[in-house]
């Protein structure tokens, strides 16, 4: 026995399917699960999923967790927190004292600084890769973990590793 909601759910599947005309048509043990899948969210949210998703892509959905998060774009966008009390006056204070702009206190302004070219960032990329995978260690006898700390060992570490991969000694 199907719902009301089932009912329109799967007619919104079924007419999605059906606005790509190069679209095979969707199964009905697919549709079942299409329909338990999205029975829960707001018929509204999928029906604005649905207008959205044939006027902005030129073929059928072709994974359930996509048009889910198509479907969750939706909902979420119409769900807020509520406003912590004080907020807006402190969001006030900490503008009116230009505290918004710029770099933070503690670390320094690079703005000024050209981009890294995308060779380097490849480098960069790599290096953090390795570190995150295990494959390369700081030394036990300097490494402190202190992401903030600039100049320290490790960086040193970390600049000396990056400039050895640099000349092609990795």
């Amino acid at each position: 026995m199907t719902t009301k909601k089932e009912t329109e759910v799967r007619r919104l599947i079924v007419g999605l399917y059906s606005a790509f005309p190069r679209a095979t048509m969707i199964g009905d043990s697919a549709l079942g699960i299409w329909v338990f899948a999205l029975k829960d969210y707001p018929t509204k949210d999928v029906r604005q999923a649905v207008s959205t998703w044939i006027n902005t892509k030129d073929w059928p959905p072709d994974s359930l967790n996509k048009f889910i998060s198509a479907v969750s774009g939706h909902s979420f966008k119409k769900r807020t927190e509520p406003e912590m009390p004080g907020f807006n006056a402190f969001s006030k204070d900490y503008r009116k004292e230009g505290l918004n702009n710029g770099p933070s206190p503690e670390m320094p302004d690079n703005s000024h600084e050209p981009a890294t070219p995308s060779w380097k960032a490849k480098i960069h990329w790599g290096l953090i890769r390795d570190i995150s995978e295990g494959k390369v260690r700081c030394p036990a006898a300097i490494k402190k973990g202190d992401i903030f700390a600039l100049g320290d060992a490790e960086e040193q570490w970390y600049c000396a590793e990056f400039n050895k991969r640099l000349k092609g000694g990795f």
